[in-house]
């Protein structure tokens, strides 16, 4: 073999040294930029069920004005439709035509808008892994809607005594009488608060699990 050949030789084996060193360098690059990555999104997930666990804990603390049996959403809804209707009182009490501009329908309290619109940021949440994501959003909206209908046969109830004089005449009366009522179906209906108790539990034990697994101490 020549010299010239040799030379060639040595500066193919030198491109071709340098070439894979190249490719190995931009697949460990490229690698430890995933992890990097990879290690961000887990943490803004964990941060972001940290807060979700947060949040199913007021689901069922009873001094928690999230939890299904609290008084302030009964109150507010109660209080908007005295405030109202009591323009009309007269023309309720005293005539069997329905007054012309009496509002209709039930109030929402904030405690549903509130449910409604984390319903809908946990169906885009992209910080929530889908498993838990599933059993998050039926959690928010099976109890929206239980609330809502207890609210609704409640209520409209109560709209129609205020044909009677004595419902006006005996406000604080009715207010307990219907908080009563609230809770009862709330107790006795077929989704009970003390279902939602057990499921938001369960919930936390669901986001502890998922947690687990990137725990080195519990593995």
């Amino acid at each position: 073999m020549t010299l010239d050949s040799c030379l060639k030789v040595v500066q193919i084996l030198f491109y071709i040294t340098v070439g894979i060193t190249a490719v190995l360098t931009f697949i460990s690059a490229k690698r430890g930029l995933l992890n990097a990555v990879n290690t961000e999104y887990q943490k803004r997930v964990m941060d972001r069920l940290a807060e979700v666990s947060a949040d199913l804990v007021e689901q069922f603390d009873w001094d928690s004005s999230k939890h299904l049996i609290h008084s302030s959403s009964s109150d507010e809804v109660f209080d908007t439709i005295i405030n109202e209707w009591e323009p009309f009182k007269i023309e309720l009490t005293e005539t069997e035509d329905r007054p012309i501009g009496l509002p209709t329908g039930i109030p929402v309290p904030q405690t549903i808008y509130d449910l409604l619109k984390t319903v809908e940021r946990i169906q885009s949440d992209p910080f929530i892994p889908a498993k838990l994501k599933k059993d998050l959003y039926e959690f928010y909206d099976q109890k929206g809607e239980v609330m809502s209908t207890v609210y609704s046969n409640v209520f409209s109830k109560f709209q129609e005594s205020l044909a009677k004089k004595e419902t006006w005449e005996n406000l604080s009366t009715h207010k307990v009488r219907v908080y009563r009522d609230i809770l009862l179906e709330l107790k006795e209906g077929l989704i009970s608060f003390d279902y939602f108790d057990n499921q938001a539990h369960k919930l936390r034990q669901d986001i502890q699990e998922y947690m687990n697994q990137f725990d080195s101490l519990t593995k």
